[in-house]
């Protein structure tokens, strides 16, 4: 991801602070983050790096689709392999 998408992330998040209010001190936020990871590739990686990054979630749960919503995307392999290129590429990235 570059600098620019990283850039936008970040002021989405500071755009939309009523988001992320409410929340009890210390708690723990969790960002969902949907793909068809058909594959999983550096970008995503970085998604879920900045989501994190940014000190507003604490974790990002990465989740393929199990079907794409696009007929242009349902060429898909299947879910157990992408879930597990998941498992392998997007597990425990160091800050």
């Amino acid at each position: 991801m570059d600098a620019d998408s990283r850039m936008a992330i970040k002021e989405w998040i500071a755009a939309h602070p009523q988001e992320f209010e409410g929340y009890p001190s210390g708690t723990k936020k969790l960002a969902i983050y949907g793909l068809s990871a058909n594959p999983p590739h550096r970008a995503h990686a970085s998604v879920v790096k900045t989501l994190v990054d940014t000190g507003v979630f604490s974790h990002a749960l990465v989740l393929p689709v199990y079907a794409h919503m696009y007929s242009s995307k349902r060429k898909l392999e299947p879910f157990d392999h992408r879930m597990q290129m998941c498992l392998l590429g997007l597990c425990n990235l160091s800050k």
